[in-house]
């Protein structure tokens, strides 16, 4: 889950209407202005609350919503940040440590490793010998895992060779902080939990995520402590959760409500937020009009693309296409219902937003005339995107398998809040102009990675 701050690109539009299309003209609904449409009543044979008809909007830009919008009046951005001159590494070490619990992601690494180095030596027929990682040179084993990301190699030995044919590439930096066999045997045995106290499959209190569960909880609670959410909050499948709550998704199983997992993964993660006024933007995956109708019940506005045959749809959109640059509209209570012609059919239901046309430019410099909602969707859920692609600056595309690999992406996802929080605090004190944020973070990745993390220990 992301929040949308004053920082996203706004030259930048995320495209959901993709595909050429063919269209047909639209039915007929209604030809009153405002008129109850019988055949758009709810299905949802699940939902016990009714609530009531969808009715036909003839002229979309009379729209009006029945209650006015609540104002956002929440505090937002850094919690008690370090000092403006700190260093970026000062953000991430307060992002990687929880205070309350004393616990801190380099704690974690370095117990887990050395606790499954140890029973990986005792099983082996042939051990070989292993010397106890401690915090220092975790922080150098991190630093240099980012780094990768910064410098593209082909494979992890690379980063090591200082042969004379490769003089060009030479990344002497790598071999003065740690021996590649000792980053080896480290990567080797990365772990985050004791392989002994997880519960098989099966059984009751089994965790599908129990060897990266430390620092899942450690970063649920650290970016918590550490940010305020803006008005506007992003659900959605990411690389990325970068500056409030992650979870997990470890494939079907467990309890669920008879909502669906879609239904039960918003509520949850949006749960801590009720009673603020925020809005939550969905994609299709989660959106539906019980949703819609369940969060504005809790004081909570939403925006997303909706699947036509969801539960509780207008059954009218399921049959109309509607024309290039037109719209169908519905509106139930507070809900807003919109199906949209462009290049592809798109539907949207709304709690906070409204069908009128406003004028835009898209990221190329052209500018159109679009729904309020496409605009305010495109923009505010450009966000996971541009989380996605700032985080690939710190991919070392060096593949471990399952966890360990995961564990190591939620470093990344560490480093990637705290540049940001940096450049926030940064910016908003005038030290940085905004307009070269961008760059901003860009530069400060280099530093938070190698320079500070590994400290330019020299390990040999």
């Amino acid at each position: 889950m992301s929040d949308q701050s004053d920082f996203e690109d706004e030259g930048s539009e995320m495209s959901i209407l993709e595909d050429d299309d063919d269209f047909e003209s639209a039915d007929s609904d209604s030809n009153s202005n405002n008129n109850a449409d019988s055949t758009d009543s709810e299905d949802e044979s699940d939902v016990p609350v009714v609530r009531g008809p969808w009715v036909t909007i003839n002229d979309p830009e009379t729209y009006e919503h029945p209650s006015e919008i609540v104002q956002f009046e929440q505090r937002i951005g850094p919690i008690n940040p370090p000092p403006i001159n700190s260093h970026p590494i000062e953000y991430f070490d307060r992002l990687a440590s929880d205070p309350a619990t004393g616990g801190s992601l380099i704690n974690i690494l370095v117990t887990e490793t050395n606790r499954y180095a140890d029973q990986y030596i005792q099983q082996a027929e042939n051990p070989k010998s292993w010397v106890n990682v401690n915090a220092l040179e975790m922080r150098a084993f991190l630093g240099l895992f980012l780094s990768m990301g910064l410098v593209k190699k082909p494979s992890l030995r690379s980063y090591w060779n200082a042969s004379l044919d490769s003089w060009i590439t030479n990344t002497p930096a790598f071999k003065s902080v740690m021996p590649r066999n000792r980053f080896q045997n480290i990567l080797r045995f990365l772990h985050c939990n004791n392989n002994e106290e997880e519960v098989p499959r099966g059984q009751e209190g089994h965790d599908h995520a129990h060897k990266i569960r430390p620092v899942l909880d450690l970063l649920n609670n650290t970016f918590k402590d550490n940010y305020e959410l803006a008005r506007d909050i992003t659900v959605d499948e990411s690389m990325v959760g970068y500056v409030s709550t992650l979870s997990l998704y470890c494939g079907k199983g467990g309890a669920r409500s008879q909502h669906g997992s879609g239904f039960d993964l918003v509520t949850d993660l949006v749960n801590p937020f009720y009673n603020k006024w925020h809005h939550v933007l969905v994609d299709n995956a989660f959106c539906s009009p019980h949703l819609c109708h369940y969060l504005l019940e809790r004081n909570t506005y939403m925006t997303g693309t909706v699947r036509v045959h969801r539960k509780g749809m207008p059954s009218s959109f399921k049959r109309i296409r509607v024309p290039k640059g037109e719209r169908e509209v519905r509106q139930q209570g507070q809900l807003m219902a919109m199906k949209y012609g462009d290049r592809k059919q798109v539907t949207f239901l709304s709690t906070f937003s409204d069908p009128r046309i406003i004028p835009t430019t898209n990221a190329r410099g052209v500018r159109r005339e679009v729904p309020t909602v496409v605009n305010l969707y495109n923009k505010k859920m450009g966000g996971v995107d541009l989380g996605d692609q700032h985080i690939q600056s710190y991919d070392p595309d060096v593949q471990k398998e399952n966890y360990a690999g995961y564990a190591k992406r939620k470093q990344d996802q560490t480093a990637l809040p705290a540049v940001l929080l940096y450049a926030l605090v940064t910016v908003s004190a005038g030290f940085t102009p905004s307009d070269t944020f961008n760059e901003h973070m860009q530069m400060h990745h280099t530093h938070l990675s190698l320079n500070k993390l590994c400290g330019l220990i020299i390990l040999k």
